[in-house]
């Protein structure tokens, strides 16, 4: 999209860190042009399209860099990446909360994450959950609370389990699998309504704007001894009752009836918060034909394609880690397979292999195609990408993604809510436009002259509209969570 005014670039102040959730907020932006008349032609708006990076925090992979860091390196490292976020035109984050039976925010169900201090349990002296939203709000961002539900224990973790652990505090509920992998039992009904509580008691106290899970349900057989989970006795139990599904069955109906249930108790918050799951990118092998891959269906017991089509989330992000180029696991087959099975309009953001880049013969511009792909498919609304550090280490990658998209882009609106927020006492004089607004959920703010369009941080409360002369209409929007957007507040301009 063409404007005849651009941002000057957004400049994020960051302090020597201290320990504490910084105040300092990013310089206001600027909107710039030639001396020019602006009229009410038709608005042209901003793209509409979900652009989100994972930020992984298992093994330290994304953040923190590693455990027992300095409260102001961590939060220093958080900053530059969502800087870098902002400076590639993203819009959401999609930040990794509870990677095995823990927390990297506080609770009093879970014990502290080892990945902040080198110790499970241990306090790290801030709330980190809390300084990425509020940092990440700061910048327009979005900020996606991602959780593992049954994973219990990575073998990156070195210390000993918290008392306060779940697996400490009921060690029958998980398994010990190979290498130092703990996993909870997907078929006792008590690992559901605990991982449920963990995660609703998330967005019950902190403002996230999605809730996020992974392919994770049931482990990958290499986690398991002789690649076989061990929980024949919980399905034993499940015969005795009188149960008539097959082994294979009933670990499927576990994982629907925990995302099902999920999917509705996260709807009675009467929040407009976005449920999504990431699963392997290939359903089953063959659909479509000729795709070649692992089965999760019967592997990880996931039956994704049930999912989208029952609308149990709001929107689906298949793994979609494979090349164009190849042939048993082809990028655009699978991104228009996983497109029939869209049957509810819910949103589709394909994952996206940044981290494969390097190992791809056509490198970036792999990326690019994949990109181009789904931006020529209207029903397809976005993209994730795999993963924040591969894009931060790569300044010839921040090249590509910021000529792929150089200006911002609005998040698709999540269906089914309003959002009745608005500014108040919008004010035009000097060239400079001002507003207010007591509002704490406004994640943007929409501003229209004439024909152009811009996206401002949701902190803003006046912008300088500089050389261009103003002449008509001038509409500024609030954003809420998910991307609603509330009703304008006009101004009708004779020019200054």
């Amino acid at each position: 999209m063409k404007l005849l005014c651009t941002f000057l670039s957004v400049i994020f102040l960051c302090l020597s860190c201290q320990a504490q959730v910084s105040q300092v907020l990013p310089k206001p932006p600027q909107i710039s042009g030639d001396a020019q008349e602006v009229s009410n032609q038709a608005v042209r708006l901003p793209t509409s399209q979900f652009r989100a990076v994972w930020i992984a925090t298992v093994k330290n992979m994304d953040w923190p860099s590693k455990p027992g860091l300095p409260i102001a390196q961590q939060m220093q490292e958080a900053r530059a990446y969502l800087d870098k976020a902002v400076e590639l035109n993203l819009n959401a984050i999609i930040f990794q909360v509870r990677p095995h039976c823990d927390a990297f925010y506080r609770s009093d169900l879970e014990p502290w994450s080892y990945y902040l201090t080198g110790q499970e349990g241990k306090d790290p002296g801030y709330d980190p959950l809390q300084f990425w939203i509020t940092e990440a709000h700061k910048r327009g961002l979005e900020l996606h609370a991602w959780f593992n539900p049954f994973r219990a224990k990575h073998p990156a973790m070195k210390s000993a389990h918290s008392p306060k652990s779940i697996v400490a505090r009921r060690p029958h509920w998980k398994y010990n699998l190979k290498n130092g992998y703990e996993w909870l039992d997907p078929g006792m009904k008590e690992n559901h309504d605990f991982s449920k509580a963990v995660i609703l008691d998330v967005l019950r106290r902190y403002d996230v704007d999605g809730i996020h899970l992974d392919d994770y349900f049931y482990p990958y057989p290499e986690y398991s001894k002789n690649g076989e989970f061990p929980d024949w006795q919980t399905y034993q139990k499940y015969k005795n009752a009188g149960g008539t599904l097959s082994h294979k069955d009933w670990r499927r109906n576990n994982i629907d009836e925990f995302v099902k249930d999920l999917h509705f108790s996260i709807k009675k918050f009467g929040r407009a918060v976005r449920f999504g799951i990431s699963p392997f990118g290939i359903w089953r092998p063959n659909h479509p034909k000729g795709i070649k891959g692992l089965d999760v269906y019967d592997v990880l017991s996931a039956d994704s394609k049930k999912w989208i089509n029952n609308g149990w989330v709001d929107y689906i992000a298949p793994q979609l880690y494979w090349s164009n180029k190849s042939v048993k696991q082809n990028f655009t087959r699978l991104v228009d397979w996983w497109r029939q099975q869209n049957l509810r309009g819910k949103d589709i953001y394909p994952g996206l292999a940044c981290y494969k880049v390097k190992d791809w013969p056509d490198g970036s511009k792999q990326l690019v195609e994949q990109i181009n792909v789904i931006e020529q498919r209207a029903d397809v609304r976005g993209f994730i990408h795999f993963n924040m550090k591969t894009i931060y280490d790569s300044p010839y990658m921040q090249k590509v993604l910021k000529a792929k998209h150089p200006s911002p882009a609005l998040i698709p609106p999540l269906g089914g809510y309003r959002y009745a927020t608005f500014a108040k006492k919008l004010q035009l004089l000097n060239g400079r436009l001002t507003w207010q607004t007591q509002a704490t959920t406004v994640r943007r703010w929409l501003l229209t002259v004439g024909p152009n369009s811009f996206i401002l941080p949701g902190y803003s409360r006046g912008v300088d509209l500089n050389r261009l002369r103003v002449s008509g209409r001038v509409q500024l929007f609030a954003i809420g969570p998910s991307g609603i957007i509330g009703p304008p507040m006009v101004i009708e301009n004779q020019g200054y």
